[in-house]
């Protein structure tokens, strides 16, 4: 990140968060149908997502301004790929099941978002650190809290 400033409240910011309240609102609409275990994890995120939102709406909007870092400005390309591969990710899951379509969606967003140079060591964390987080997440969702995930429908 560069060390350039800009002088004022970060209004974009704000606006993504009043964005993000609306979604927490209507994830814990929606979590209404879910079993009371199902129902706990969303139903936590959104409000925390909700509490937090409000939390940088209230301190930018009650800090003196400032000046704030200029961010880099990244690749819109890289943006663009990594909604590409969550969508992907997302379509697969009914096809590929919960564990396939997580390993590939994995795999994909590490390829667009790393920036370093890959070497062997960097493969072999990606890769225990990607089998510890999905396999958690399914032990999570399915062996926790019940929480019925998508099957593979082609294998």
């Amino acid at each position: 990140m560069t060390t350039e400033t800009r002088a004022g409240r970060d209004w974009h910011g704000m606006a993504y968060a009043v964005a993000f309240v609306g979604v927490g609102v209507i994830a814990l609409a929606s979590s209404g149908d879910f079993s009371p275990l199902g129902a706990v994890f969303p139903r936590t995120i959104a409000t925390a997502l909700i509490v937090f939102s409000l939390g940088y709406i209230a301190q930018n909007l009650f800090r003196p301004p400032g000046k704030l870092p200029r961010g880099d400005e990244g690749s819109w390309a890289r943006r663009a790929l990594l909604v590409a591969v969550m969508l992907g990710w997302i379509a697969a899951l009914p096809w590929l099941g919960f564990l396939v379509a997580g390993g590939l969606g994995f795999f994909g967003m590490i390829l667009v978002g790393n920036y370093d140079a890959w070497s062997p060591r960097r493969v072999v964390i990606y890769a225990i650190t990607s089998i510890a987080i999905i396999g958690g997440f399914y032990g999570l969702f399915a062996v926790a809290l019940n929480v019925p995930l998508p099957e593979a429908s082609l294998f």
